[in-house]
């Protein structure tokens, strides 16, 4: 990660530096150097490897809250990343596998939030605390299920037959 500028004649200079491709600054990109006569100034720069976060979102049949390999993922459905402070920093819809996929993400505690589709309700919960390490990853799964109905008909059963009869 070493670099040097030789014979350099003393004055101000300005040093900046473009991030590698999966990094992040945590330092400023241009920094001001003055260069002494006989002497040398210095800049240095701190990058730091950028991860994902990924996961599904299922149609758990079985409602027990884990991902079975017979459970199909859920399309269209709408997965927000927030930041530390709640803030939503990006959104994205999974795939026609319920998959989604955040990149670029720079390493630190989010919070990955999912709204269930209509007629749907979850089984796990609707938002997941992750923490991404430098050069890392993260998962949230969720586990929805698709809501059911009960119906009937309250009738007077004039012949007591326990049967609704026409009319």
């Amino acid at each position: 990660g070493n670099y040097s500028f030789t014979g350099l004649t003393p004055g101000n200079y300005t040093v900046q530096e473009t991030d590698p491709a999966g990094y992040v600054s945590t330092s400023p990109n241009t920094v001001p150097v003055t260069v002494p006569p006989n002497g040398a100034g210095v800049a240095n720069f701190g990058d730091q490897q950028i991860g994902t976060i990924t996961g599904v979102v299922f149609d758990d049949a079985d409602g027990d809250g884990t991902h079975s390999p017979d459970e199909a993922g859920l399309q269209n459905v709408t997965v927000k990343l927030l930041d530390s402070a709640g803030n939503v920093i990006d959104t994205t819809l999974t795939d026609a596998n319920g998959n989604y996929r955040f990149e670029d993400v720079v390493p630190g505690d989010y919070t990955v939030q999912e709204t269930d589709l209509p007629n749907y309700t979850s089984i796990t919960t609707n938002t997941e605390d992750v923490t991404v390490p430098p050069n890392g990853s993260a998962i949230a799964n969720f586990g929805d299920r698709q809501i059911g109905s009960i119906t009937g008909v309250v009738f007077n059963d004039a012949n007591s037959n326990g049967s609704p009869d026409p009319g």
